[in-house]
């Protein structure tokens, strides 16, 4: 299917779950291979998607983000050390 289309199914992987119980400060905990936090994972991005203001944002716009947002910030913690 279509990696773009609004009912992908986003990748819950290490990255995405520090960001989001960093940004979550812990009260999102996400585990991997657990179907309920995977399922509340998908509903969080949607959640963000439907709420940020822009029409035509999807889960996965935000699981990008979310993405891109860590590697940078583990980048550039790589650089200062």
């Amino acid at each position: 299917g279509d990696a773009f289309n609004a009912t992908a199914f986003p990748i819950l992987d290490e990255l995405i779950q520090t960001w989001v119980g960093r940004e979550t400060q812990g009260e999102v905990r996400l585990r991997y291979g657990s179907a309920s936090d995977y399922e509340r994972y998908v509903d969080l991005l949607d959640h963000w998607a439907e709420t940020s203001g822009h029409k035509n944002l999807t889960r996965i716009d935000i699981e990008q983000a979310i993405f891109t947002l860590e590697r940078e910030r583990r980048r550039n913690r790589e650089t200062s050390e």
